[in-house]
C-alpha cells in the first residue's frame, strides 16, 4: 500500500515528530511505502522519500504562514494533486490536516488523522498566545471532523477528540524503547556531571512551557525543602517560552538556587542516565496528551508524582495522582516517597499498595517516545511577535475564513456531485 504522512516539521527536537519517525518504521516493516509530506525535515529517514514543500525560513514568518496556509491555494492544489496516487493519507497536525482533507474531497482518499492533542489555550500565560493557540485549535477541529478514521494516542484524547469532532478514534501507544529505558542502567553520569552527590534527587523531563506547571512544581519542591534540605530538583528541557523561564529562574532564586538545577536540552542518549540516577519523577504539567517521561521512569524502576489531570491516570502505574494545583499534598506525596528511597524493601511494599489506588492500564511496552503535538518551535518572542504582526489577519480572518470555508467546500460537492453524475452515466 502507498502511504502518505503529513507533518509540518521533522525535527529532532519535536516530539510528535519521534512518533511520525517510529511510526514510519513501523509501516516499512509492514511493506508498504512510505512517502513523508512536510514543510522542511532535519532527520533523515532510511525508510521513507521525504518531500519538502517548504515555509519561510524566518520563524515569526514561519509561524504566520502555518497558521494562515489556507489562503496558498496554488500550493495547496499543487501538494494535493501530488497525493492523489496514494492509498491513504495519515496526517498529524494542522495545517497538513487542511492537506488531507482537501485530497480526500478530490480523489476520494482515505484521510486519517493521527490524534496527539493541542493544550488548552486557557494554560498559557498572556492574552497573546491564548488568541494564537485558540485559532490553532480552532483549525485542527475544523480540518479533522471530516476525516475517514482517526488514531489517539491515549483515552483521554479520544475522549477530547470525541466531544470535539464527533470522530470516533482508535487508541495506538506507540512502543517504548525498553531497551534504552530499563532497569539496572549505570548510574553516576548525571550526578557526577552536575555535581548533585548523594543527594535525594527529584527529576522533571519536558518543555519548559506555561502549561507544564513548572512554577508549581518549583513551590511545591520549597515545601519539601523544608523537611528534607539536601533534596535536588533536576529540571531537564528547552527552554521555549522566553519569559516563562525568567519567572522560573526569578523563582528558583527565591527558594534555593543551589538546590534547582535548570540543564537545559538534553540529547535522547543521555535521558535513561538522568532516570537512573533520580530518585522519583515528578510533573505539575495541567494538560498532557500521554506524558512519556512518566512510562520511562517506570521502565527504569522509578516512581512518579502527578497532578490527576489529562493522560495522568491512563499512564502512571507506580506513585501518587495528586488534586491538580493542590501544592501541598504535592510536596507531601514527593516527602514521602523520598523518605522511603532509603529503605527498598518497605518502599516496594508502599508502592505495591499505592498502585491498587490506581487503575492498571495496559502494558507499557506498548507505549512510546510522545511528548505532544507541537514541538520546541513555539519560542515565547516569536509567538508574541507573530501575533503582533498577525493581529490585521486575524480581524480578515475572523470575517473573511467563514464565506471563504462555505464556498470552498460547496465547489468541493459541485465537483464531487458532477463526477457522480458523469460517472453513472458512462457506467
Amino acid at each position: 500500500m502507498k502511504i502518505a504522512l503529513l507533518t509540518p516539521t521533522f525535527s529532532q527536537f519535536s516530539g510528535i515528530d519521534r512518533v511520525v519517525e517510529r511510526e514510519i518504521k513501523d509501516l516499512y516493516d509492514k511493506g508498504h511505502k512510505v512517502t513523508l509530506f512536510c514543510f522542511k525535515a532535519e532527520i533523515k529517514s532510511k525508510y521513507a522519500k521525504v518531500i519538502e514543500i517548504g515555509m519561510p525560513n524566518n520563524p515569526t514568518l514561519e509561524r504566520i504562514y502555518r497558521l494562515l496556509f489556507f489562503f496558498d491555494i496554488l500550493k495547496i492544489n499543487k501538494i494535493t494533486e501530488k497525493l492523489k496516487d496514494f492509498d491513504k493519507i495519515i496526517c498529524y497536525q494542522y495545517p497538513m490536516t487542511l492537506l488531507g482533507l482537501n485530497a480526500k474531497k478530490k480523489y476520494n482518499i482515505h484521510y486519517q488523522y493521527y490524534d496527539a492533542g493541542v493544550a488548552y489555550p486557557h494554560l498559557f500565560q498572556n492574552i497573546i498566545e491564548k488568541i494564537y493557540m485558540k485559532i490553532f485549535r480552532w483549525l485542527t477541529i475544523h480540518t479533522v471532523k471530516d476525516a475517514d478514521s482517526a488514531i489517539s494516542i491515549s483515552n483521554f484524547l479520544r475522549t477530547e477528540l470525541y466531544k470535539e469532532t464527533g470522530l470516533t478514534s482508535k487508541v495506538k501507544y506507540v512502543k517504548i524503547d525498553t531497551k534504552r529505558f530499563k532497569k539496572g542502567i549505570k548510574k553516576g553520569i548525571i550526578r557526577e556531571r552536575y555535581d548533585l552527590g548523594k543527594n535525594l534527587l527529584c527529576l522533571y523531563i519536558g518543555r519548559i512551557s506555561p502549561h507544564k506547571g513548572i512554577d508549581l512544581l518549583i513551590k511545591a519542591f520549597n515545601l519539601v525543602l523544608k523537611e528534607i534540605p539536601n533534596a535536588k530538583l533536576l529540571i531537564v528541557g528547552k527552554k521555549t517560552f522566553g519569559g516563562y523561564a525568567k519567572k522560573l529562574e526569578k523563582l528558583s532564586n527565591e527558594v534555593d538556587s543551589n538546590a534547582i538545577i535548570f540543564t537545559g536540552f538534553l540529547p535522547d542518549e543521555d535521558l535513561p542516565y538522568c532516570y537512573a540516577d533520580s530518585d522519583i519523577y515528578v510533573t505539575a504539567s495541567l494538560w498532557e496528551g500521554f506524558d512519556m517521561p512518566i512510562v520511562e521512569a517506570y521502565k527504569c524502576g522509578k516512581p512518579s508524582v502527578a497532578f490527576d489531570v489529562a493522560a495522568h491516570p491512563e499512564v502512571l502505574k507506580k506513585g501518587r495522582l495528586i488534586e491538580p494545583k493542590n501544592i501541598k499534598q504535592f510536596a507531601d506525596a514527593i516527602i514521602e516517597l523520598m523518605n522511603l528511597s532509603d529503605r527498598p524493601r518497605w518502599r516496594e511494599l508502599w508502592m505495591n499498595k499505592t498502585i491498587e489506588k490506581i487503575k492498571d492500564y495496559e502494558d507499557y511496552d506498548r507505549y512510546g517516545d510522545y511528548y505532544e503535538i507541537y514541538g520546541s518551535e513555539y519560542s515565547e518572542i516569536g509567538l508574541s511577535l507573530a501575533v503582533i504582526i498577525l493581529f490585521p489577519f486575524i480581524l480578515l480572518f475572523i470575517i473573511i475564513f467563514p464565506i471563504y470555508w462555505l464556498i470552498y467546500q460547496i465547489i468541493h460537492g459541485i465537483i464531487y456531485i458532477t463526477k457522480k453524475i458523469g460517472g453513472d452515466k458512462h457506467g
